[in-house]
């Protein structure tokens, strides 16, 4: 008998099918759940936009640990409006502050920055190289590098969504 679901590091794309027919696991999970009356526990340092959403409307209960395995420092996580702080050259002046402050307080730190293209949008990205990358990408890329960071410590990655939504290019800073 089914007693409770854990689905770890909910926030996790792989979770999520994009060719065939389309399914988000956890989603799949969340009404598995609901279905047969038991709990579900979706664990993340760095929970989905989705899940926080569901948290602020109530929907959802936030567990936090009391403290972090090892001697690992909590993931802290910011959410920009873009329609109170519109990127500029692609990338949002917030979000550049806060890497910038990051990486002088410490240079080897490691970053994702996720942005969104429009709809149907097809991102053109040469992984780990400024040369060849165009719109989105090379925007993000561009402002990045304008705000200090050398191009040797970006990589970026895009994964193409369903065509009705955003597509995601994950900006890598090593």
């Amino acid at each position: 008998r089914l007693a409770l679901i854990v689905i770890d590091e909910e926030h996790d794309a792989s979770y999520k099918q994009h060719e065939g027919f389309r399914y988000s696991a956890r989603d799949l999970g969340v009404l598995r759940a609901l279905r047969a009356g038991v709990p579900i526990v979706l664990g993340s340092a760095t929970p989905s936009l989705e899940t926080l959403d569901n948290v602020a409307q109530g929907r959802y209960t936030r567990l936090t640990l009391p403290e972090r395995p090892g001697a690992a420092n909590p993931a802290r996580m910011s959410l920009v409006d873009l329609r109170a702080h519109p990127p500029d050259a692609g990338i949002s002046p917030p979000v550049l502050r806060a890497v910038g402050q990051a990486l002088a307080i410490k240079p080897d730190a490691a970053f994702e920055v996720l942005a969104s293209a429009p709809a149907g949008a097809t991102p053109d990205i040469s992984a780990a190289r400024l040369q060849g990358l165009s719109g989105l990408a090379a925007s993000v890329a561009q402002s990045l590098c304008d705000d200090g960071i050398p191009p040797a410590r970006l990589s970026l990655a895009a994964r193409t969504a369903a065509p009705d939504a955003p597509n995601q290019i994950r900006v890598y800073v090593k």
